[in-house]
């Protein structure tokens, strides 16, 4: 078993004795939420530092801090094939990550009145969007006329992918 604390650690229990065999120590805050990947040798945590950590359950080193989430990290684990880890956060978003280089693949934003978007942050793009999103939705454009940075509507560059 793999519990989170209070006390900033992770701990990694034998089932059966109730021995503890593994204490994680790295995060800077209370550890909300974590989980055994599928093949049983990494652990993921998320904590209230707003970070995502993939250990090594073997050694206990830590093999990844996912930064991002500018909240307490509430919920994370794996994908099925081990290659993603999911987080979700009290910003409000969810953030889909590569377990083997700590890439933030996606963003989901859940925007007020129960609008949505989910933006690939590497290429800069949103993926989806719903039909109003866009009031919540701008792009950081330098004006090359002025040299000051604007925040224009998304839908000045087209309609939004649905």
């Amino acid at each position: 078993m793999v519990s989170g604390a209070d006390d900033s650690t992770v701990k990694v229990w034998d089932a059966g004795s109730g021995e503890c065999l593994l204490t994680l120590s790295g995060h800077a805050g209370f550890v909300n939420a974590c989980g055994w990947s599928p093949d049983g040798k990494r652990v993921v945590s998320g904590a209230d530092d707003s970070t995502v950590k993939v250990w090594d359950a073997g050694s206990g080193e830590c093999l990844l801090t996912l930064s991002g989430h500018a909240g307490f990290v509430n919920a994370c684990g794996w994908s099925p094939d081990g290659k993603r880890v999911v987080s979700g956060a009290s910003d409000r978003t969810v953030k889909v990550w590569d377990a083997g280089s700590g890439q933030c693949l996606w963003s989901a934003h859940q925007l007020p009145e129960g609008q949505i978007a989910t933006v690939d942050g590497a290429h800069e793009r949103i993926l989806h969007a719903s039909a109003e999103a866009w009031r919540w939705l701008g792009w950081r454009w330098m004006d090359p006329a002025t040299g000051r940075l604007r925040i224009l509507p998304a839908e000045m560059f087209g309609p939004l992918p649905a």
